[in-house]
């Protein structure tokens, strides 16, 4: 086993149709509506569109493939996991999609080409940007990205990894903005999966990510197995054991005042996952550009962020020698 205790504390700086069925999203919003409709997923409005993302960001990965049979489309997290699984696989679309890195709800709520409708906009992502389109010139999506003058609006879309430079002698490290590769990750040679002898090379992966868009800024917690192929490390398909035990605190705050913008949010996450598939995700801290004591994100707006707890992860059947802990303790200032 081996086990990893450092320090954490960070912030970032943010800068035409049929319907095909219609389905509620949730008992506690009954006037709450969602479709699809050639493919993809519509709501009537801005409003519905946060109310949805909201609930969205709540559910269980059970959860969220439980909701999205209930519409004809296939979801990007469908679409990127089967990518994930092909040894040597090659899709410039969907890698670009990837390396957006979306948070949960978006992953349900965009097809596998990366679209979604919001009342008569389709929204859709390419090459680091959100882009808007009238519904009416979705004919084709192959014609939207052969002429620009398609797209009414673009924005930037800002995803940012953070990540210690571990220092095991004396458990503590400062924290500063890392390339998108820098993560907690801890490589080994897998040994056997539920009791079935296996070998190959695997990388356990657990990241704290930002995800800022126009209108909306999330904090993610990601812990996930990684396989080494042909094309490069990839999403696993084996079983894990995932144990968390962690307390966060995630809060807004404005460069130029250093004084309080969003209020704070603080979650508990005690869980243990057994013969988990897939990337466990979490959600920590979510800003929306809605009716809220935060109404929009200033240019100097950034978000501080503080985890104590441990996290446990280990393939199912494998030899224990494998398992991986983090011990995770609150900066004090």
């Amino acid at each position: 086993m081996s086990k990893l205790t450092f320090f954490l504390s960070l912030s970032l700086l943010l800068f035409a149709c049929t319907d095909d069925n219609e389905v509620l999203l949730a008992e506690r919003n009954s006037n709450t509506t969602i479709k699809s409709i050639d493919g993809r997923l519509v709501v009537s409005d801005t409003d519905q569109f946060f109310q949805i993302f909201r609930d969205l960001s709540d559910y269980t990965h059970e959860q969220l493939e439980a909701w999205s049979k209930n519409f004809s489309y296939k979801s990007l997290n469908k679409a990127l996991s089967d990518f994930s699984q092909v040894n040597g696989a090659t899709n410039p679309a969907l890698e670009d999609l990837s390396s957006f890195n979306f948070p949960q709800a978006y992953l349900y709520l965009l097809n596998e080409q990366g679209l979604m409708q919001v009342g008569d906009e389709v929204i859709f992502f390419q090459k680091g940007q959100q882009h808007y389109v009238d519904h009416q010139s979705v004919r084709d999506f192959r014609e939207i990205k052969t002429d620009p003058d398609l797209i009414k609006k673009s924005f930037d879309v800002k995803v940012s990894y953070y990540s210690p430079d571990i220092s095991i002698n004396n458990g503590k490290t400062d924290l500063g903005l890392i390339d998108l590769d820098a993560r907690w990750q801890n490589e080994f040679d897998i040994k056997s999966h539920m009791g079935v002898p296996i070998s190959g090379r695997r990388k356990y992966v657990h990241e704290i990510l930002t995800f800022t868009s126009m209108n909306i800024s999330v904090v993610v917690l990601q812990v996930k197995l990684e396989w080494k192929g042909s094309g490069g490390w990839k999403e696993a398909g084996e079983k894990r054991n995932i144990t968390l035990a962690l307390n966060t605190n995630t809060k807004m705050l404005r460069a130029s005042t250093g004084s309080l913008f969003c209020a704070p949010t603080t979650k508990s996450i005690n869980l243990s996952l057994t013969n988990y598939t897939g990337m466990y995700s979490n959600q920590i801290g979510l800003f929306m550009d809605e009716p809220t004591p935060c109404e929009f994100i200033y240019d100097d707006s950034f978000w501080q962020i503080e985890v104590a707890g441990f996290i446990k992860h280990a393939v199912s059947g494998d030899d224990p020698d494998n398992e991986w802990v983090i011990i995770i303790s609150k900066k004090t200032k």
